[in-house]
């Protein structure tokens, strides 16, 4: 995988959370667009938004889950759920926070 994305334009596919765009339809053809101007790999919030554009590319995809915990500083992909469930919906690496 890591050749596959090597030198290759990596383009984030994420809305403002609850915002117009906020819609995997959307999302998928953000996705689309960017892959029209160049992009080689894309990264997707959310295992729908991922669900959809997985549909639409073959393209790499790196999933994620925005979450927030009153007790932790970790906000991306903080749960091993989230992680089999990007992957189930088709996310071929999965980007997380290292905060400690």
């Amino acid at each position: 995988m890591l050749t596959k994305i090597k030198n290759k334009l990596i383009v984030s596919c994420q809305p403002i959370v609850n915002g117009p765009m906020d819609k995997p339809k959307i999302v998928a053809s953000f996705a689309q667009a960017a892959i029209i101007g160049g992009a080689g790999t894309l990264r997707i919030e959310g295992i729908e938004n991922v669900k959809t554009v997985r549909a639409t590319t073959n393209l790499p995809i790196i999933g994620l889950v925005r979450e927030e915990f009153p007790d932790s500083p970790v906000k991306i992909t903080p749960l091993l759920t989230n992680i089999e469930r990007l992957v189930d919906a088709g996310a071929d690496i999965i980007a997380f926070d290292a905060t400690n």
